[in-house]
């Protein structure tokens, strides 16, 4: 088990050391792994923005996002190693790489742990709250950045936005949330953190499979999860005349669903709270 307060400060200590000060952006460029939040988490705590980029994008779109957010760090998976390095020959601001499960390679392409090695696990003394900046999908065009104001406060004090998210979709302490989505999504992404913020368990899926969500349903009996329509129809076909032990809170967003799959059902209690159309 990672520990989740040391890790993120030792990679935001690292970002100082780098110069990225308060309001300075870096990116994201992986699949669900286990040091996702822990590399959101060094920019939430150090004031800086931070883009989670999608994973399957080619090259040029890397290159286009990671210059238009003006990331200066962009930290990735081995399994995307091939593109990020052949996008930050497009990307002069990129000042180091940072790959977390892979090794380095020169001045520039740092592994992830011994970069930040040498860089104590005590928090910043100046620490100041960060969040993510996402980027629209670019359907009618380049994708484009959505930058929220930013306070200068503690990150004990949370956003606005997240104050409101916490009220509709009840987080709490004790809260279990089974995230079946990609974490470069904004609503995945800003769950799981408001979960670890309110001391719940998040269970994150490497990548969203209808049977092994359900096995994930039936081990860990959670109290949230979030599913989009294409999601719900695969879980339903999947489910269908089969027992499930718990019904967990559903918020789905984008899209609204066919009243067939958006129905809880005979039987469901009232974990089936609601529906987002964020």
């Amino acid at each position: 088990m990672r520990s989740w307060n040391n890790a993120p400060t030792a990679s935001r200590t690292f970002f100082r050391s780098r110069g990225l000060k308060r309001l300075d952006h870096y990116a994201i460029f992986m699949e669900n792994n286990d040091r996702y939040i822990e590399s959101c988490g060094a920019g939430e705590r150090a004031g800086l923005y931070f883009t989670c980029v999608n994973s399957f994008l080619t090259a040029g779109e890397l290159a286009y996002i990671v210059n238009n957010s003006e990331s200066r760090i962009l930290i990735v998976s081995e399994e995307t190693r091939a593109t990020a390095l052949a996008a930050i020959g497009q990307c002069p601001k990129v000042e180091a790489v940072l790959v977390v499960d892979g090794s380095g390679d020169g001045d520039r392409i740092l592994n992830l742990d011994e970069a930040t090695a040498g860089f104590p696990a005590t928090p910043m003394a100046d620490e100041t709250i960060g969040t993510a900046m996402s980027y629209s999908s670019g359907t009618t065009g380049r994708p484009k950045g959505i930058l929220r104001p930013l306070p200068d406060q503690p990150p004990s004090q949370q956003l606005p936005l997240f104050d409101f998210l916490q009220r509709l979709w009840r987080y709490r302490e004790g809260l279990v949330y089974l995230s079946p989505a990609p974490l470069y999504h904004a609503a995945p992404q800003a769950s799981v953190n408001l979960v670890i913020r309110n001391g719940g368990t998040a269970i994150i899926m490497e990548r969203f499979d209808p049977e092994r969500y359900l096995q994930l349903v039936e081990k860990y009996k959670p109290t949230h999860s979030q599913l989009v329509p294409t999601m719900f129809s695969r879980h339903a076909e999947t489910a269908r005349g089969r027992p499930i032990a718990l019904r967990p809170v559903i918020a789905r967003g984008n899209n609204p669903c066919r009243c067939a799959l958006s129905d809880p059902g005979e039987g469901a209690d009232d974990r089936m709270v609601g529906t987002d159309y964020s």
